[in-house]
């Protein structure tokens, strides 16, 4: 990424994990981040916005059914 991020650990539409305002990897190898709780999403958001909106580790996600549709339709790897 060429931004800083707001990453979200997420397990069955709760937060799990944040890491708040990581930094853009400027060489490799890259600092890796996950998770000890088991996850099934992860969501970045633009640096600052956890704090921004007060959002925090146990909070639930809620995605609109437009999202939750192209998710499904995602092409696997």
């Amino acid at each position: 990424m060429k931004i800083p991020l707001d990453m979200l650990f997420n397990y069955h539409d709760k937060i799990a994990k944040i890491y708040k305002e990581v930094p853009v990897c400027e060489k490799d190898p890259c600092l890796v981040y996950s998770s000890i709780y088991k996850v099934d999403s992860v969501l970045e958001l633009k640096a600052g916005f956890c704090d921004k909106y007060n959002i925090k580790e146990g909070d639930s996600l809620e995605f609109s059914q437009n999202i939750k549709n192209k998710i499904i339709n995602l092409p696997e790897n």
